[in-house]
């Protein structure tokens, strides 16, 4: 009984390396040719952005598979909001799922923003997203966002994050929960939240929350990295609003996922 099972274990190991090694294999095809969209480990369509760190994670399935199988398998009717969508892998994933009524996809940096569009509808789901060159703050302001031009995924509102690696900043655009009723006034049922803000997912919280769709939120999806944000925190604040089940994703204990539901 243990040798199968060592067997089996051994044989999964190898299968993922072996998927591992033809990913790496044809990104680095896909580089050497200058093909300008490629086919991701995830199933869906990217316009080419090879300098990225990011890009790269989303061709070859970096990010796992919990939350892209998870939004594949929700059987009812459901809104999903994506908060820090850079390229929109997870909102492409979420608007190609028949049971989605609408996407809303929030990325303020301009670049990255022009290549979630094409990726929108580069995939076909531009018809239910809502695209927002925006990010979500306490109120209504032009503010510095630092991020790393070789890796998109390390963007944040706070100066102190990752500023070992984001040596740029620009000024972009930052909404409140007043702006937010006006944009989700016609949101007619459940709502899923992505939110990967590098430290600032407590504070764009508490501005969704503070809107009239609050009551509809079944799930929330958030990073943690301790280096910066108190999971405990987030977890309190979660709980005043009937959240009771945080599931924790990943085994590194500084930095991981939490899916959080009703």
């Amino acid at each position: 009984m243990k040798s199968r099972i060592f067997v089996s274990v051994v044989q999964k190991i190898q299968r993922k390396s072996f998927y591992t090694i033809m990913w790496r294999l044809y990104l680095k095809l896909c580089r050497f040719l200058s093909i300008e969209v490629v086919n991701s480990a995830y199933g869906i369509r990217l316009v080419s952005n090879y300098g990225d760190a990011t890009f790269n994670f989303y061709l070859l399935g970096v990010y796992g598979y919990f939350l892209s199988d998870f939004l594949n398998g929700l059987k009812d009717d459901f809104y999903f909001l994506d908060i820090g969508a850079n390229q929109g892998l997870y909102s492409i994933i979420a608007a190609k799922n028949a049971n989605c009524k609408k996407v809303f996809a929030f990325e303020p940096i301009p670049k990255t923003f022009d290549i979630l569009k094409k990726n929108i509808f580069l995939n076909g789901v531009d018809s239910k997203s809502v695209i927002l060159k925006k990010a979500i703050d306490e109120e209504i302001l032009v503010k510095k966002i630092y991020f790393n031009p070789n890796h998109s995924g390390t963007a944040s509102l706070i100066h102190n994050n990752n500023s070992d690696t984001c040596s740029e900043a620009i000024n972009i655009e930052c909404v409140d929960y007043n702006f937010l009723n006006d944009i989700f006034s016609d949101i007619r049922g459940k709502i899923f939240i992505k939110i990967d803000v590098e430290g600032y997912e407590l504070i764009v919280m508490q501005q969704i929350f503070k809107t009239k769709i609050s009551s509809s939120i079944f799930a929330v999806f958030y990073e943690v990295d301790k280096r910066w944000v108190e999971d405990s925190e987030i977890r309190g604040f979660l709980k005043k609003f009937g959240f009771s089940n945080f599931h924790k994703i990943g085994d590194n204990n500084i930095h991981y996922d939490v899916l959080a539901f009703k």
